[in-house]
């Protein structure tokens, strides 16, 4: 009994273990939102991020887990869900990504570095891209675009790009 006892504490262990990784790391998700007037917003971290998106696919309802999306996209009257993997699927869905009616996300203050609180209307969201952090982006200083990390150089007017912030 004893014995059975110390093989299933370190197995439970471990799932708890595991578990708490998996959260830990899907919480922090960061990215982008277009606006429908097509401006950008770089976002540090999402806030209260469901876990699931929920939509209709060809009359059926589909979930897909919210660690899966890349990109969800208004398209006409439905949605443009492009997942990790690069698949597009064209569904009947929101922008209700958040526990509250408002997407909730923290940005960064580039100039003093400061963590800002902010949400914003679905209604006036064209596009949410997910999985850069802010600290992973650059920022041209001429013509104020924003670029992924690996970029050097801006591609419209040939400047260096600077850090979005540092910490």
């Amino acid at each position: 009994m004893k014995r059975g006892f110390l093989l299933v504490l370190p197995v439970a262990l471990l799932a708890v273990f595991l578990s708490l990784g998996q959260a830990s790391a899907f919480e922090n998700v960061g990215g982008y939102l277009i606006t429908a007037e097509g401006k950008q917003i770089v976002v540090d971290e999402f806030v209260n991020l469901l876990e699931t998106y929920t939509c209709k696919y060809d009359g059926a309802p589909l979930t897909i887990p919210m660690k899966r999306i890349k990109r969800l996209k208004l398209q006409g009257s439905g949605m443009a869900v492009t997942t990790t993997n690069g698949m597009t699927y064209n569904v009947l869905g929101s922008m209700m990504i958040c526990l509250d009616d408002y997407l909730e996300y923290r940005t960064i203050n580039t100039v003093t570095g400061e963590s800002l609180d902010a949400r914003i209307d679905p209604m006036l969201v064209e596009s949410v891209v997910f999985g850069r952090k802010a600290t992973d982006l650059k920022k041209c200083p001429l013509c104020g675009r924003t670029f992924p990390g690996e970029y050097l150089y801006c591609p419209y007017d040939k400047s260096d790009l600077k850090p979005l912030m540092n910490r």
